[in-house]
Parts: C-alpha cells; structure tokens; sequence
C-alpha cells in the first residue's frame, strides 16, 4: 500500500534515555585500575552494571573479577602477562559500559564518589603488601 498524504508529518527524534543510577565513571575506573590492578575496576563496572539493571552485563563482569583476581596472582611472577591482561579487560570489558552510557544516555548520569573505593584499595592494598613483606621476613629471617 502506498503512504497515506493525509497523515501528520514523522519526525526522527533522538531522545536519549536519562538514569537515576549513581555510577562510576569506568573510564576512571579504568585508569585507577593501572595502580589498584583490573580488580578493581573490574568491581566497579559490576556494580555499575547492576546499578543499571543489566543483570546479563553484570554477570558477565563478575566473571571478569574472578579472571583479574586469577591474573593478577600470575602477573606477580610474570609481569608483562599484567600488562597484556589490562589492555585486554580495558578493551573487552571496560570500554563496553562507556560506550554503553554515551551511546544511552549521552554520556549524562549522576556520578558517584572515589573516597570509599580507593580507600578500600588502599587498605587492601596495604595489606597484600604486609602479608608479603611478612611472608619474605619470616622466610628470609632463618
């Protein structure tokens, strides 16, 4: 059938969808993810995903959580496989939740604070690193 000329005009809009989630900006995550491991950013992103309501998204980041605490044991003893595996989770986890907010809500959300986040990284941080220096004294005191 043909269209109609009698009908109103159509018009296009893009109206981007608005949240009232209070999300981390991944980018940022991503680069505090270069001091406090994709461990981190990884926690980051799940949370933000399921601040979202993307339950698929969220599962798939918790997976990225176990694979960061996994590779990050590794990357200890093999320093550029680190390396490697943060480029890796920046490009096929992290990127995916920023063009997911531009592309939804055009990049416009309530952002969330980073005092407790890096906080807890850095207490966690600073144990790791006692627990080790505590290991190597005790093995090396004998």
């Amino acid at each position: 059938m043909s269209k109609n000329v009698y009908n109103p005009p159509e018009a296009e809009l893009n109206i981007t969808k608005q949240t009232n989630a209070r999300l981390w900006n991944p980018d940022a995550a991503g680069a505090w993810s270069l001091i406090f491991t994709p461990i981190f950013g990884s926690i980051l992103v799940y949370k933000n995903w399921k601040a979202l309501g993307e339950v698929e998204q969220a599962n798939k980041s918790k997976v990225w959580i176990y694979i960061s605490i996994i590779m990050a044991i590794i990357s200890v003893i093999f320093t550029i496989v680190g390396l490697i595996y943060i480029c890796t989770w920046y490009f096929l986890s992290q990127k995916k939740q920023t063009n997911y907010l531009k592309t939804n809500f055009d990049g416009k959300y309530q952002k969330k604070g980073w005092l407790k986040p890096i906080s807890i990284s850095i207490g966690v941080s600073a144990g790791v690193m006692a627990v080790i220096f505590g290991l190597i004294f005790i093995l090396f005191s004998r």
